[in-house]
């Protein structure tokens, strides 16, 4: 039997999150320059930075935790289609985290103004570049050197 991917699937969803992590970037970034920045009281954004700050960490956390069981549920599975779907799904679970993580980070540097926030969601983006659904990225990632890939 043979062992088939259709890159076409992954990259279509790869280009997707791509694209709109750098839209949403760019838009921030205008804000950002163009000097539009969200303050009605001067603690009221502090408190709104706290919350999405210590919130994206304790979801980070959890993530990292989520992504290990899931990566130990990926090794466990041994026929290639259901390793194929399970796969599928995490990796566009892992997407739509470095998504949405660099969303976040973008909403902070508007809501407060600080550049540090901006090169966060540039952090995402690069680990986002990352994840390009590549030969070898499949052939590590599924643990099989016999895979035919279809374009």
């Amino acid at each position: 039997m043979f062992r088939t991917v259709e890159l076409r699937i992954y990259r279509k969803i790869y280009f997707n999150c791509l694209a709109l992590l750098c839209l949403v970037i760019a838009a921030s970034l205008f804000l950002g320059l163009s000097g539009w920045q969200y303050q009605k009281l001067p603690a009221q954004p502090n408190r709104i930075k706290d919350v999405l700050l210590y919130g994206m960490i304790l979801l980070a956390i959890l993530y990292s935790i989520f992504r290990r069981r899931q990566d130990e549920k990926l090794n466990t599975l041994t026929e290639f289609n259901e390793k194929l779907v399970f796969h599928r799904h995490y990796f566009k679970t892992r997407l739509l985290w470095y998504v949405l993580s660099g969303i976040v980070a973008c909403i902070l540097f508007v809501i407060i103004g600080q550049w540090l926030f901006l090169y966060f969601a540039i952090f995402d983006l690069a680990m986002l570049l990352i994840l390009y659904p590549t030969k070898s990225f499949f052939k590590k990632e599924l643990d099989d050197e016999e895979i035919i890939f279809i374009p």
